[in-house]
Parts: C-alpha cells; sequence; structure tokens
C-alpha cells in the first residue's frame, strides 16, 4: 500500500509546482507592461507643447492672450465713436503742402482726430487717431501712391494701444513688428491733442 501513495504524491506535487510557475510567469509579464504604461508620455502633453512651438511662431508680438480681449474692446469702440454723432472742428494748416486737421468731440471731450495731409509728392496720406477718457487708444493710417507712371498702391497701418504701449501692430491685415512701441506726450497723437486748447495746430504738426 505505501508502494502506491508514493508515486501518486509525487505526481501530484509536480502539478502543483508546475502551476506556481505559470502564475508567477503571468504576474511578472502584467507587472512589465504595467512599467512600460506608467512611462509612456500622455498625448495631451505632447500637443500641449507643440501648441506652445505653434503659438509663438504665429503670434509674433509674443503677447499673451489677454492681449485678444483688449483689442477687441479697442474695436468696440472704435466702431462705436464712428457711429456717434459727434461735433467737429476743422483747421488747415501748411507744412510741405496744405492740409486739414479734424477734432471729433463728444460730450466736450475730443474721442478721434482726423488728419488729411494732403498729396506731397507722388502720394498722399492720411491718419486717425482714436482716444477714451484722454487716452490713445487705436491709430489707421492709409497710405496712397506709386513711383510716376505705376498704379497707386495703398497701404493701412493699424496701431492698438493700451496704457500708451502698442498691444498690437498691423500692416495690410498682417501682424507685424511695431514701428512706433510707445506713445508719449512728445508723441504727435497726443501733440495734436493738446493742441485743440492752445491753438498750436502748426507746430503740434509741423517738423
Amino acid at each position: 500500500m505505501p508502494s502506491l501513495l508514493t508515486p501518486i504524491v509525487c505526481l501530484l506535487s509536480v502539478i502543483l509546482l508546475s502551476s506556481c510557475g505559470q502564475d508567477t510567469e503571468k504576474k511578472q509579464s502584467a507587472d512589465s507592461t504595467n512599467e512600460r504604461i506608467v512611462h509612456q508620455p500622455a498625448p495631451d502633453t505632447l500637443k500641449s507643447g507643440s501648441d506652445k512651438d505653434s503659438s509663438k511662431i504665429n503670434n509674433p508680438t509674443g503677447l499673451p492672450a489677454t492681449s485678444e480681449e483688449k483689442v477687441a474692446e479697442i474695436r468696440r469702440e472704435f466702431n462705436r465713436i464712428n457711429a456717434a454723432k459727434l461735433t467737429t472742428r476743422t483747421f488747415t494748416f501748411t507744412c510741405d503742402t496744405e492740409g486739414t486737421i479734424s477734432y471729433y468731440l463728444e460730450d466736450g471731450m475730443i474721442v478721434k482726430i482726423f488728419i488729411d495731409w494732403g498729396f506731397v509728392g507722388d502720394g498722399s496720406s492720411k491718419q486717425q487717431y482714436f482716444y477714451q477718457d484722454g487716452k490713445l487708444i487705436f491709430v489707421f493710417e492709409t497710405w496712397l501712391g506709386a513711383p510716376a507712371n505705376q498704379p497707386d498702391i495703398k497701404t493701412e497701418l493699424r496701431t492698438y494701444v493700451s496704457n500708451d504701449t502698442v498691444i498690437r501692430f498691423m500692416k495690410d491685415q498682417t501682424i507685424s513688428p511695431c514701428t512706433t512701441c510707445r506713445f508719449t506726450n512728445a508723441s504727435r497723437p497726443y501733440k495734436v491733442f493738446t493742441a485743440f486748447k492752445t491753438g498750436a495746430v502748426r507746430s503740434a504738426l509741423c517738423p
């Protein structure tokens, strides 16, 4: 009887040991897979990095996103001023040629100044300054001209200003580096603003 039990016990032991070894291999395989997943970079992180790089290319000014809100506010005020019923005062001046400057007032406060420089050489230019509470917020300039016997070319320049600092400059609908990036009391938009009260329009306009 003992001689029959011994082979059976040995056989059961071999089966159990084999089963335990398979379970251990499966567990090790599962653990290795989990480790690879943990070290896999998240797709959102990769996409975020790509977005940051592309934003630098598409936004040469490098301005924060909040400047978009300020630009939108300036555009709304620009449209409001142009649609409002304003009082106008126009003066003529002579530098290299004769031009006109028009002041647009709302409740006695200047909100817009329009300067028509007339024709100088082969072209003409016009400038419009927009103000809010006495502070410059927007400049719109147009230049029209071309060399002799060539069709006229029109150039438009738009300057968005906040706290006397340019937050966006556009040349013909394209965002570009600003030419004048900050305004002071010595800048033309403020000199002509002050000239309305002092009457020194020509000295504010002519070099």
